[in-house]
């Protein structure tokens, strides 16, 4: 015989005579704000604008999640790549219409008999690549300073680039790979360079006097003297005002030749670690691997290792296509000058490997040797940075020394 007995009379007592408690609890703490006597009180926001004030200094950072050089009308699941056939009315990225830069293009033939270089222009590129090809050209190496879209489907229609390949080219945040196509080789690697901060003290660097001391030539001894001279309020306001914008580093530039990237500007720098190098808008290597939080950047390019000597990393991608008729296209950013230089050296000499090879691989080789070559100057300031640092971890140790470490 089986015990059955009825819960159902039971409940409904329960749920007669217990009442409900209102929950006066936290949700996202899991835990009842008036659990102990007492405590103290947190203050919920009562309206959207209490919040926004207690986090008014993290105002700055991602202004949108989508790839931005994708256009705003991407969506997921599109046809991948871009192809440098279609009209410029067709279905392209918007984007790409906005990547108009003035690129500097060289195109050298050589042999090893004999070498032949071309400079060029956006304008004066399609007329060039009509003309055909001189039998005696062994190798070509197309070199192009700066992304424009006319040059890249210029490029593009006359090698028959993969349309993969050049959205690869057009996106600047590519990991270091090698794509095999059908007729040709895709290759993309950073190029790191070390190079120095441009301040407007850079400007005087020449002039090793100060403005406030007066040559003097006394009459007596006919000797060329120094004197302090008297400055007034103004003149030692702006003396000090000049010295801390000198301190401070350099802000990111929204100029239109931010076009890669949007999110990620530029800053004006020097081409080389030194002073008197030209200068020119680069991306640091804080910006470079930073992401869309643009405080977040400012904060470490502020506080890194190289800061303190007005030194920086910048970054850049290179794009190198090697196709099967013995021609190299090359795409940089900022920095062909640096490549060219050395490799127009070796290419003008008639003694070097590469000008007897006359082998469009071993220019290649040529341009990825040169771009390891620059980082050499970034690991030793690195080096000396590291150095300096445990230096002074073991003499004197303090609290700022745990933040440099993430410089």
């Amino acid at each position: 015989m089986t015990d059955s007995r009825d819960f159902s009379t039971l409940s409904r007592s329960r749920a007669q005579t217990t009442p409900i408690r209102p929950f006066n609890g936290d949700l996202e703490a899991q835990s009842p704000q008036s659990q102990h006597i007492g405590s103290p009180i947190h203050k919920v926001p009562s309206s959207p604008a209490e919040s926004v004030k207690r986090r008014i200094h993290r105002s700055s950072t991602a202004r949108t999640y989508l790839p931005e050089h994708r256009g705003r009308e991407w969506a997921p699941g599109q046809e991948p790549g871009i192809d440098p056939n279609e009209s410029p009315e067709g279905d392209l990225p918007s984007a790409i219409h906005h990547l108009v830069e003035d690129c500097d293009i060289l195109v050298v033939d050589f042999s090893v008999d004999y070498i032949e270089l071309h400079r060029l222009k956006n304008n004066s590129l399609n007329e060039f690549l009509q003309i055909p090809r001189p039998d005696w050209v062994a190798c070509r190496w197309i070199n192009v300073n700066g992304l424009s879209w006319d040059v890249i489907r210029l490029l593009g229609n006359y090698k028959g680039l993969h349309r993969l390949a050049v959205e690869d080219l057009m996106n600047t945040r590519n990991r270091t790979k090698a794509d095999w196509y059908l007729d040709h080789t895709y290759m993309v690697l950073p190029l790191q360079k070390l190079i120095h901060l441009h301040s407007d003290s850079d400007c005087d660097s020449g002039s090793n006097s100060d403005p406030d001391t007066l040559e003097v030539d006394d009459e007596k001894s006919g000797k060329n003297t120094r004197k302090k001279r008297k400055r007034g309020f103004w003149s030692a306001w702006r003396k000090s005002k000049s010295r801390k914008d000198r301190d401070r580093p350099p802000q990111p530039l929204d100029t239109p030749a931010d076009l890669h990237n949007p999110t990620n500007g530029f800053i004006t720098a020097h081409t080389s670690p030194s002073k008197r190098s030209p200068i020119t808008q680069l991306r640091t290597l804080q910006r470079y691997h930073g992401g869309p939080n643009e405080e977040r950047i400012q904060f470490m390019e502020k506080h890194s290792a190289l800061a303190s000597k007005d030194l920086c990393v910048s970054v850049e991608q290179v794009s190198i296509f090697l196709t099967a008729d013995e021609t190299v296209v090359s795409f940089f950013e900022s920095s062909a000058e640096d490549i060219e230089t050395p490799m127009l050296t070796r290419l003008n000499t008639p003694e070097t490997i590469l000008r007897r090879a006359a082998d469009a691989s071993m220019v290649v080789q040529g341009i990825i040797d040169a771009i390891v070559d620059l980082a050499i100057p970034v690991a030793t300031a690195y080096q000396d940075a590291i150095g300096e640092l445990e230096l002074d971890v073991l003499t004197e140790p303090e609290i700022r020394h745990t933040t440099a470490l993430y410089g």
